[in-house]
């Protein structure tokens, strides 16, 4: 089964600024959110985009 994951990580949110950098249990939230997605989707075929 094939799967795609998107991350949504604005870093000028309007109600919360640099939001995807906020510390949560010390790491980034987005590296957290990344982490938590690799549990339960296969990372074989793992690519980043760090723009949209």
């Amino acid at each position: 089964m094939d799967y795609i994951v998107v991350i949504p990580a604005r870093y000028q949110s309007s109600r919360l600024k640099g939001k995807p950098l906020i510390d949560l249990n010390g790491l980034p939230m987005i590296i957290r959110t990344y982490r938590q997605c690799l549990k339960v989707v296969p990372s074989k075929n793992n690519i980043r985009c760090n723009r949209s």
